[in-house]
């Protein structure tokens, strides 16, 4: 703590006016003389003062070259009262230019010295005195920031936690959703193995019709299922605050995808989705409110007959510009308390095991994310609702290829297939030799050998996730070493586990194919990327 006498330091040549300041000052102060401006610097570097009172006539070293030196080492925080016998305004200003706080001519008065020591003190002292509130207010910004900073990873890890809770919560009939496309799959798959061993065993034709119908059929179900892995992968995808123009009717429709088997086994659906243009926002976290929303109708729905249980989903574009997502069930509707606390944190009307009691809060803070609105009620006609208003955006102009689906590259060109999966990377190979030349590599360490070997490819298709070295691994060495030469890059992913790769196909999206791949896809991508005119 700083003493309640302020210390300071008196610099003078001349005795008599070193005594008489002494004497001014001593009663109200710790006073320390120097007899020269070469023994004050001295003393200031071993002691620290609170006001140096300083005589500019001096021999060998004046005030001007103290004031000088101090302003030199750094010592401008030091109020300095100059002291002078020569009253000329000029002395005074370039005292003051030189860092001097005040200037006092020689003889003084008592009164006038002490008033203008204890000033400067005061403002010395009021300085430090902000100085350290404004240190102490930086450490609170710095440690609520930081406490910002956490709740907000607790908040996002909420929300996919809360996101994941909904998908488990329809778990089952995604089941059901992927085992019925399943079924058929593999019977058809085990019906054409049984009619072409038949076929070989008896010499006999096979039917071509009949089998190219299995394989239709088996087609199809795949189709389904990847359909529903993309929808999943979607809503499963690690949260992301970025905001970007959404297709609305793709995520209502991939929700229903997810939940058709749960929704459909209790209630009728009637959906009404008009021309739509795209929404300002986030398609895991849109996905995430539309999934709460449906999934808490089915459940208001439960228990009532299934030829009156119905869930209304309409959505149309309002003059404002803003888009209104209407869900509407014939369930109950909304008890007084539930219109009161349904977006309360824990608030649920169901029991522990099947609610959390966060879906609704969440849904509101992400629809506010959007800059959008969300609010409940009930019908008059009988049933709750739950109305969302969302921003309307530009389409992105980054879309579905518009090349015709009938026509295929022409353009062959020698092909690196890299993929740690010995089945995965054969039936690549497979799909794409009638039209390039395919090289196949099994890891990244193989991929690195053929291109040291000299071999050169037009292109690289490449797997994601790989062991040991990932394709983000290899694309790095192969083009900062220069050994894949004007190579284009595809990469592959059937889902980006770690945040590096999620944070690398965020970043390429443009030469990021997701799994699985069909043929016409493939080749589709792989001259849309020739036709690029810069390497990745």
């Amino acid at each position: 703590m700083r003493s309640s006498r302020p210390r300071v330091l008196v610099t003078d040549d001349d005795p008599v006016s070193l005594q008489v300041a002494v004497d001014d000052l001593e009663g109200e102060f710790v006073v320390h003389v120097a007899e020269s401006g070469a023994a004050a610097l001295a003393l200031l570097e071993r002691e620290s003062f609170e006001l140096l009172l300083l005589d500019l006539n001096m021999p060998h070293m004046d005030g001007f070259h103290v004031l000088e030196r101090l302003r030199r080492n750094g010592a401008t925080e030091l109020p300095v009262i100059v002291l002078s016998g020569d009253d000329q305004s000029d002395v005074s200003a370039r005292a003051l230019q030189q860092g001097a706080a005040d200037f006092v001519a020689k003889p003084w008065l008592q009164d006038e010295l002490l008033a203008r020591v204890r000033t400067h003190i005061a403002l010395r002292r009021r300085e430090h005195e902000l100085e350290d509130m404004l240190e102490r207010l930086n450490e609170r910004t710095q440690a609520l920031e930081q406490e910002m900073a956490t709740r907000k990873r607790m908040q996002t890890q909420l929300m996919l936690a809360e996101r994941m809770s909904s998908l488990g919560a329809v778990a089952a009939g995604v089941a059901h959703e992927i085992n019925n496309p399943l079924t058929y799959l593999i019977g058809n798959l085990g019906l054409i193995r049984r009619r072409l061993a038949q076929a070989a065993n008896t010499g006999a034709t096979p039917d071509w019709t009949a089998l190219n119908r299995c394989l239709d059929l088996a087609s199809e179900g795949a189709e389904r299922v990847a359909g529903i892995v993309r929808d999943l992968k979607t809503f499963s995808r690690p949260d992301s605050e970025l905001i970007e123009p959404v297709d609305l009717r793709e995520v209502i429709e991939s929700v229903l995808r997810i939940t058709g088997h749960e929704l459909t086994t209790r209630a009728r659906l009637e959906l009404k989705l008009d021309n739509l243009p795209y929404v300002r926002g986030n398609s895991p976290r849109l996905g995430q409110v539309v999934l709460n929303v449906v999934t808490n109708a089915t459940h208001a729905l439960e228990g009532s007959p299934a030829q009156n249980a119905t869930l209304f989903i309409s959505a149309t574009e309002l003059r404002d510009g803003r888009v209104e997502l209407m869900l509407r069930d014939t369930g109950p509707g909304f008890n007084a308390e539930a219109l009161e606390r349904a977006f309360d944190p824990f608030f649920t009307t169901k029991g522990d095991s099947v609610g959390t009691g966060l879906g609704l809060s969440i849904c509101r803070d992400i629809m506010e994310g959007f800059g959008g609105s969300i609010e409940i009620g009930n019908a008059p006609e009988g049933g709750a609702y739950v109305r969302l208003f969302l921003q309307s955006a530009r389409q992105p102009a980054h879309g579905p290829s518009t090349r015709p689906p009938s026509v295929f590259p022409t353009t062959r060109i020698r092909l690196l297939i890299v993929d740690d999966e010995p089945i995965v990377r054969q039936a690549l190979g497979a799909m794409l030799e009638d039209n390039h030349d395919i090289v196949l590599a099994e890891s990244g360490q193989a991929a690195l050998a053929l291109f040291r070997s000299g071999q050169v490819f037009d292109m690289v298709l490449c797997d994601l996730m790989m062991s040991p070295i990932t394709g983000m691994e290899l694309h790095f060495v192969a083009t900062t070493e220069g050994l894949c030469g004007k190579a284009q890059w595809l990469f592959m992913t059937g889902g980006a586990t770690t945040e590096t790769a999620r944070n690398f196909a965020e970043h390429h999206r443009d030469v990021m194919l997701e799994k699985p791949l069909s043929p016409r896809v493939l080749l589709e991508a792989i001259q849309a990327r020739l036709e690029e005119a810069e390497p990745l």
